[in-house]
């Protein structure tokens, strides 16, 4: 066990193990590519990690050459991966024109500087923060600083270290690469098959971006919504980003669809069930926050142990408190909760208590 591998029980939850963290080795063999029309191709690229075990990238024929959309982690397989993709699918990295990153985390983002330095294209991205992961990961903010913070929401002094500190497979500590421009409603990029409209999708991350092709009904849909579990919602960046990902979700779901193309996973053919699964999966952190605050005040950690309380694995923990945290300010906004500091530790009540 490494130092700091054990964290505390609170609640009943089983300590944290970070070997969990750790780099789950995968093999080119894991590689693969489908072409899903004839300017559209997906490759699924190896993550060295326990889940999500790959990422999708997306490589679109457009007017003014390839896209890349998406090109993974620089960890694990890295360039290697990514090269063995563009071989299954007949190209090569140096014909791609320009890079798009449908946000900045690291399984989706992390070799654009790389992929940029190699292939001279362009890079473009979502407006907003740089952020490439919750407030407490994030590395533009000092470690004594997020410490500070995670103290605040209530983590436990033998949990702090893998709580803000560790992240899975080292997420987070390369530095977010600099784009040739940031992307604004209305911009499309334009192909002879269709034109792919480029849709603020905020919440997931405060600079999530989709693609919706209007003729074929088909969206690329980044992290908007997973298969089967809850979504995560990077706190920290913006008010509400709960709201921002419910609203996203209720955006979509209102243009016509007939395939969801993820992040992660395999195209989904029935796109409205699955943002309707994942409208109410977003709200269950609303629900896990009201039903321990009707037990009485808690604090944010309190509120993710009783959630998550069995599972070891801290980067659950983590994306769970980030998401706890959003759920917190969205019902704070909405006047269901209230807020009272302690000096060292935020507490929650119900309002109407």
């Amino acid at each position: 066990m490494i130092p700091g591998a054990a964290g505390s029980r609170i609640g009943g939850a089983v300590p944290l193990d970070g070997e969990l963290l750790k780099e789950v080795p995968r093999s080119l063999a894991d590689v693969d590519v489908e072409k899903l029309d004839e300017d559209v191709w997906r490759l699924r690229l190896p993550l060295p990690s326990l889940s999500p075990r790959s990422v999708n990238a997306f490589l679109l024929d457009t007017l003014d050459g390839l896209t890349l959309v998406d090109c993974g982690k620089i960890l694990g397989l890295g360039w290697r991966g990514l090269e063995r993709a563009f071989d299954l699918a007949g190209f090569r990295p140096q014909q791609v024109t320009t890079l798009l990153l449908t946000h900045l985390h690291p399984d989706h983002a992390e070799m654009a500087s790389t992929f940029v330095e190699r292939t001279g294209a362009r890079l473009l991205r979502g407006a907003g923060p740089d952020a490439c992961g919750d407030l407490l990961h994030d590395r533009r903010v000092p470690s004594s600083d997020r410490r500070a913070i995670a103290t605040r929401v209530g983590v436990p002094e033998p949990d702090v270290p893998l709580m803000v500190e560790r992240t899975l497979t080292d997420n987070g500590q390369l530095p977010t690469c600099e784009a040739d421009s940031e992307i604004t409603r209305g911009y499309v990029l334009r192909a002879d098959r269709g034109c792919w409209e480029l849709i603020s999708a905020k919440g997931h991350s405060p600079n999530q971006l989709v693609l919706y092709e209007r003729r074929r009904r088909w969206l690329i849909g980044a992290d908007l919504a997973y298969a089967t579990s809850r979504p995560f919602i990077e706190w920290g960046h913006t008010p509400d980003p709960l709201g921002e990902h419910l609203d996203s979700l209720e955006r979509v779901a209102a243009l016509p669809l007939e395939l969801l193309i993820p992040g992660h996973g395999r195209p989904d053919p029935a796109p409205l069930e699955r943002l309707h699964a994942s409208h109410a999966r977003c709200l269950e952190w609303v629900r896990f926050a009201v039903a321990r605050l009707a037990v009485g005040p808690a604090n944010a950690y309190e509120v993710v142990v009783g959630a998550l309380g069995d599972d070891p694995n801290p980067d659950v923990r983590q994306t769970g408190l980030s998401s706890v945290l959003a759920a917190l300010d969205h019902l704070r906004l909405a006047g269901r909760v209230e807020a009272e500091d302690g000096g060292d530790t935020i507490r929650w009540s119900l309002a109407d208590a």
